[in-house]
C-alpha cells in the first residue's frame, strides 16, 4: 500500500523488480529450472500489479509482464 500525502495528487515511482533471466522465461517447460523460475517471476508480478493497479500506465507497466506471465503458463496470476 503506497502511503497518502494529503495535498499530492500525483507521484512518479520508479521501482526496480528483480525477475530470472529472460532466456529462463522464454525457455518456459524446456528450462531444467523451470518451477524455480517460475515461483520467483510470481513474487515479483503481484508486487508490480499491485503498484500497477494504482497507475495511469497501468497497461503499460504491466505489458511486457504479461508477455512473460504467458511464456510461464502463469496467465491466471491474481494478488491474492
Amino acid at each position: 500500500m503506497l502511503r497518502k500525502y494529503p495535498s499530492k495528487e500525483h507521484a512518479l515511482i520508479y521501482d526496480l523488480i528483480s525477475i530470472p533471466p529472460k532466456k529462463f522465461i522464454e525457455e518456459g517447460r524446456k528450462s531444467n529450472i523451470f518451477y524455480a523460475v517460475k515461483s520467483a517471476f510470481v513474487k515479483e508480478y503481484k508486487r508490480v500489479q499491485e503498484f500497477s493497479e494504482m497507475a495511469t500506465n497501468k497497461f503499460d507497466s504491466m505489458n511486457e509482464l504479461f508477455t512473460m506471465a504467458d511464456q510461464l503458463d502463469l496467465l491466471d496470476i491474481t494478488k491474492d
